[in-house]
């Protein structure tokens, strides 16, 4: 490899800004998430005070079939974000007089409300239409619209992704692979070692993967045959990773909090040229204590 394909291999890498840790971040729709909500809007609101004056705005969201253990009504976790005349009122509860109402099955929107993508639109209409693939139907009814002049759009902007890098998974792994349709999959885990999660994209992402994958392994080194470290190396290989589908199996096999080591792309012809093993994942026993490495774990898409 010469040093100039070197540091254009390098130069493709993308740098990423550390998440914020996971013994930070909260369950969706949880009391403490919440507070979260309310911490990084009561400053907003209080930096806005003119511009809100006189100014009545009002969202409302409710997911249902939400965890049991979050303590809403009938299992319908619903929460709302209002502001009236600079005054901002963030709590549990539905309310009807409101600008715009959502709702939604819970476990479904989870993918949406931990993706960050409020700078990134493409990845919010990508991700909205896999769900959509995925379930057969549009996952959010929405009611009514947010008004793109009101005063209170500064004020509210950023608060997605910012609740979306403070969210975590549900904790309930077996809730989760029931509500997604996974108990299947995982049988065929636990007693053959592997499963094939089908219809899990849809053909237009499995074209845009395949673009993707095709231009690094093209730009690469040679032999051009794989493209490694693809985590860091564009949007679309971020989504693979925390695909709901694929994050719960993967939290199934070795437990929360598990770290993605390598994502690889192999060119088909690359069979022919490296053994099987020549494409296994590494493990450090360091980086994931308590783990058992002899159940060692290879995910392909």
């Amino acid at each position: 490899m010469t040093l100039a394909t070197t540091k254009r291999y390098r130069d493709q890498v993308e740098s990423t800004p550390l998440p914020v840790a996971l013994r930070d971040r909260v369950e969706f729709a949880s009391s403490e998430w919440i507070e979260v909500a309310r911490a990084y809007l009561e400053p907003r609101v209080a930096a806005h005070t003119d511009s809100l004056r006189g100014v009545r705005f009002g969202v409302c969201e409710v997911y249902t079939d939400a965890p049991a253990h979050l303590g809403y009504p009938n299992n319908e976790a619903a929460f709302h974000i209002c502001i009236d005349d600079g005054v901002l009122d963030i709590g549990r509860g539905e309310v009807d007089d409101v600008d715009m109402k959502v709702r939604a099955d819970y476990e479904r929107a989870h993918v949406a409300v931990t993706a960050v993508w409020e700078q990134m639109p493409e990845r919010r209409t990508r991700i909205l239409r896999e769900l959509r693939h995925r379930t057969g139907v549009d996952a959010f009814e929405i009611k009514g619209a947010l008004d793109p002049s009101s005063p209170a759009m500064p004020v509210l902007a950023g608060v997605h992704d910012h609740l979306a890098r403070h969210t975590v998974t549900n904790p309930d792994i077996d809730r989760r692979v029931e509500r997604l349709g996974l108990s299947r999959n995982v049988a065929q885990l636990d007693e053959q070692g592997y499963t094939v999660l089908e219809n899990a994209i849809s053909p237009q992402f499995a074209d845009e993967l395949k673009a993707a994958l095709v231009a690094l392994i093209e730009s690469g080194p040679p032999p051009n045959l794989t493209a490694a470290r693809l985590l860091a190396r564009g949007e679309l290989f971020e989504e693979v990773a925390v695909h709901p589908w694929v994050l719960t199996l993967a939290e199934h096999l070795v437990g929360r909090g598990r770290d993605a080591v390598e994502l690889v792309g192999i060119h088909e012809g690359s069979r022919h040229r490296y053994p099987p093993a020549a494409h296994r994942l590494p493990v450090d026993p360091r980086a994931v204590p308590g783990v058992l490495h002899e159940r060692h774990h290879d995910l392909c898409a």
